[in-house]
C-alpha cells in the first residue's frame, strides 16, 4: 500500500436500502467503508454486526489499512477513543467532526482553535455545524 501514503481516507457508515425489512427503519445490513478520496477506491468495507454499531466497527476497519503518513477523516460520530487509537497506532492523523453534545471535547477544541489562531470570526453560537 506505499501507493497511498499520504493519502485522505474518507471513513463512512451506510445502510443497504434493499435490506429494510417491512416495518423496520433501518437496514439489516450495514457496511462501513474507507475510501481514498484522490483516487476514489474503496480499500475496505466491515459489515456492522447485529448487536454492534458502526462505533464498535470503524476500529476494526482501521487496523485494516495501512495509515502510515495519511489523514482518515470520520463525521462526529465517530469522535471517539478507540477511533483515535486506532489512528495514532497506524501512525496516521485524523480529522473527526466536532459536535456540541460531546460534552466538555467541543468545548476544548473550541478554546485550543482560539488560541492558536487569536479567536475564531463570527458568531461561533449560530455556526450551522453547532447542533
Amino acid at each position: 500500500m506505499a501507493l497511498l501514503s499520504e493519502k485522505h481516507f474518507c471513513v463512512e457508515g451506510k445502510e443497504l436500502r434493499g435490506t429494510i425489512p417491512p416495518g423496520h427503519k433501518h437496514a439489516s445490513v450495514q457496511v462501513v467503508s474507507a475510501w481514498v478520496r484522490q483516487g476514489g477506491l474503496s480499500l475496505g468495507e466491515v459489515v456492522i454486526g447485529e448487536k454492534t454499531n458502526e462505533i464498535e466497527a470503524v476500529p476494526e476497519l482501521l487496523h485494516l489499512l495501512d495509515l502510515q503518513g495519511s489523514v482518515v477523516s470520520a463525521d462526529a460520530l465517530n469522535c471517539q477513543k478507540k477511533t483515535t487509537q486506532a489512528i495514532l497506532n497506524g501512525q496516521g492523523d485524523s480529522l473527526l467532526g466536532q459536535k456540541a453534545n460531546q460534552g466538555s471535547l467541543f468545548e476544548q477544541v473550541h478554546d485550543h482553535v482560539a488560541r492558536r489562531q487569536g479567536g475564531l470570526e463570527g458568531d461561533w453560537e449560530s455556526w450551522p455545524y453547532n447542533s
